[in-house]
């Protein structure tokens, strides 16, 4: 029924619309498949009654999210729903593929303009939805800028090495108050099941965005006085039972979709401390590197200090 290249085949003289739909009705009605040597152009109309014939690879039959009608030809748009089964037959995907989505960033990423909530979703939720090793292998590769929160509803993209995911409420508070521009990776607010947010915080990890907390280059904790150092018992400042209880409570909300290895690590963590009061005032400094050369200078005095990597918390003693 087809011919074996565009020269012999005479459908690929026709440029009408209405005709060449004809056509295509015809050959779905009687089921006709392509062989391989069978060309498999897509004709793709224009405004008026004339169009071009594009390769399959370049169309795709469905685009819930509309975003990508300057990159693909969506034949949903062009032909009754009726034909779209005969055009997977030709080789069309039913729907944007992983290396569409990666375009489509690029596109974005190269616009140099800032990106809307609902983009940012439909591309986060594709990821979440389709994960593996080999997506993850893709975006490490691939993404060079990641997105940020701003003060509007518009993201800004960033340097991904100088995007941090914020793990420490306190470092997170502190940064945002001292830094110009936004520091922290994009999740949604509140959690969606679509894109969990505990999911991806660890795709962002995997792809290669740090947690701040293991980023920042601390040096306040050399000025303490040694000799004045305490070790106390955690239940003398309320590490106990009770707050063992809450952060059980927190780590188990179904939204976080924290495993519970995760939950059990995360406790852990807090049992294995250890605790030492000081009367000293405790002076931290952070100051991460950017990819620039420039660092974040932030000095700030506490009551209470945790060194994560030796697992110790430091705390003021207050005079009674």
């Amino acid at each position: 029924m087809y011919c074996r290249s565009n020269k012999e085949c005479g459908m690929y003289w026709h440029s009408g619309c209405v005709t060449i739909t004809r056509i295509y009705k015809y050959l779905s009605k009687f089921n006709w498949e392509p062989t391989k040597e069978d060309p498999r152009n897509i004709w793709i109309p224009n405004a008026g009654n004339d169009g071009e014939w594009v390769n399959p690879d370049d169309c795709v039959l469905h685009d819930k999210s509309c975003f990508f009608g300057l990159q693909l030809h969506v034949l949903e748009k062009h032909y009754d729903k009726e034909l779209l089964s005969f055009f997977s037959k030709l080789g069309v995907k039913s729907n944007p593929s992983l290396d569409d989505f990666l375009k489509l960033w690029k596109s974005w990423e190269n616009a140099d303009r800032s990106l809307s909530q609902s983009e940012c979703q439909t591309f986060w939720e594709f990821i979440v939805k389709h994960w593996s090793s080999r997506t993850e292998k893709f975006l490490s590769e691939n993404l060079s800028k990641l997105p940020v929160g701003s003060d509007s509803n518009e993201l800004l993209f960033l340097d991904k090495r100088d995007v941090f995911i914020a793990d420490d409420l306190f470092l997170n508070d502190l940064f945002e108050q001292s830094s110009s521009h936004p520091l922290f990776i994009w999740y949604p607010q509140p959690s969606l099941p679509s894109s969990p947010r505990q999911k991806l915080l660890e795709i962002y990890g995997k792809i290669g965005v740090p947690n701040l907390s293991e980023f920042v280059l601390k040096y306040g904790l050399s000025s303490i006085n040694c000799v004045g150092l305490e070790q106390v018992q955690p239940k003398e400042i309320f590490i106990g039972k009770g707050l063992i209880k809450l952060i059980l409570g927190f780590v188990a909300d179904p939204s976080l979709q924290m495993e519970a290895r995760t939950r059990h690590g995360a406790l852990k963590s807090l049992v294995d401390i250890s605790f030492f009061a000081t009367p000293e005032q405790i002076t931290m400094d952070y100051c991460p590197s950017l990819s620039s050369g420039d660092f974040l200078n932030v000095k700030v005095s506490r009551m209470m200090c945790w060194d994560r990597e030796n697992a110790k918390i430091f705390i003021q003693k207050l005079e009674k």
